[in-house]
């Protein structure tokens, strides 16, 4: 080799990116296990949570989670449900309370603090329900997206309640000189809703009020007599001039319910409890690089001693660069329990992945 014309170096390798670790939901569990139970200390019976977060909803999905859970521990004689939830689908309602009353011999639900629409109608199967300052009732009209709806500014359905056109074809009729008849009021408003809407929007209505009455005779300690059950079922689907008016605990006992009110003592473990669900159940976000978001977040769970379900949202979106926007290619959910165990003298708490 000629020393005076040494060959090139060869260039330096690239350093390794560093690995990115992706962050995890807090797992919180001495906290929430320890308020369990001291609050069925406090209550004298078994209890079980049902926490959705603000952003999901109860789904009849959850049903088959209920049952394996519920099945962890037996019948009861007396079940508090604690819940908390801002709605979802009826049915999932109906199925779960269905379920619940298989499960014990009394009903008492427990509401911390929101537990509106379809929470509402679940709450209806309580023999008492037991409720702090913070807690509220709603109503439980249903609105409709229908592809036939009026649409909005970018050409997509909106929702429209049944309530909601009742009362145009009231103002029509009363504001027409002279006043015309119910029929000629509806053929004006079918000139924007189309009457097969119009005619799902009763059965949704309909179904709403049965929904109701069969929750609220699921009912075996304190059971309303008819004239009772058939006031909150009006009040409920037609009393309210909005879905989301919040019924606080003394009107919700003006309605008929059997309401109990929460002491102090009470008072603060729940609200110890849903303030740790809460931070449980904020999304956890992870940045894959520059332009790439991992976040994952606990949507709702499901908590009794000793065990616990949780439905794990696992999202990711990337910055389109063409589109010039966010485009999501991961949006999965998988449901986890977690169960503590002794092993070798010690405690561990470990989980396993369900998939019915």
């Amino acid at each position: 080799m000629d020393d005076a014309n040494p060959s090139p170096l060869p260039p330096p390798s690239p350093e390794p990116r560093p690995r990115v670790v992706i962050k995890k939901p807090p797992l919180v569990w001495t906290e929430t296990q320890d308020l369990l139970s001291k609050i069925e200390k406090k209550l004298g019976g078994k209890v079980v949570s049902y926490y959705v977060g603000p952003d999901w909803q109860m789904a009849q999905d959850d049903v088959k989670y209920f049952y394996s859970h519920l099945r962890n521990f037996g019948w009861q004689e007396k079940l508090f449900f604690i819940l908390v939830s801002g709605g979802g689908n009826g049915m999932s309602a109906w199925r779960i309370a269905s379920l619940l009353s298989n499960f014990c011999d009394e009903l008492v639900v427990v509401l911390p603090e929101r537990a509106a629409s379809a929470a509402t109608m679940l709450s209806l199967a309580a023999d008492k329900i037991i409720m702090t300052p913070l807690a509220y009732l709603t109503a439980v009209d249903t609105s409709l997206f229908h592809p036939l709806n009026p649409k909005d500014n970018t050409n997509r359905p909106v929702s429209v309640e049944l309530d909601e056109v009742q009362r145009a074809v009231n103002i029509l009729i009363q504001n027409q000189k002279p006043k015309s008849d119910r029929s000629e009021a509806y053929r004006n408003i079918f000139n924007y809703i189309h009457p097969v809407a119009f005619g799902a929007m009763e059965r949704s209505a309909n179904l709403s009020e049965m929904l109701c009455r069969d929750i609220l005779e699921l009912r075996k300690k304190n059971p309303l007599d008819e004239k009772t059950k058939k006031a909150v079922i009006e009040r409920l689907n037609t009393g309210y001039p909005a879905h989301g008016y919040p019924i606080p605990r003394h009107r919700a006992r003006e309605l008929g319910l059997s309401i109990a009110y929460s002491d102090q003592e009470l008072d603060g473990l729940l609200w110890s409890l849903i303030n740790t669900y809460r931070f449980l159940t904020e999304p956890v976000r992870t940045d894959l690089g520059p332009a790439s978001i991992h976040t994952e977040t606990i949507a709702k769970l499901i908590e009794s001693v000793n065990s616990r379900f949780i439905l794990d949202n696992i999202n990711e979106r990337r910055l389109d660069p063409i589109i010039k926007g966010w485009s999501t290619f991961k949006d999965e959910f998988r449901w986890i329990s977690l169960f503590e165990k002794e092993e070798a003298g010690q405690k561990k708490i470990l989980q396993s992945f369900l998939a019915f």
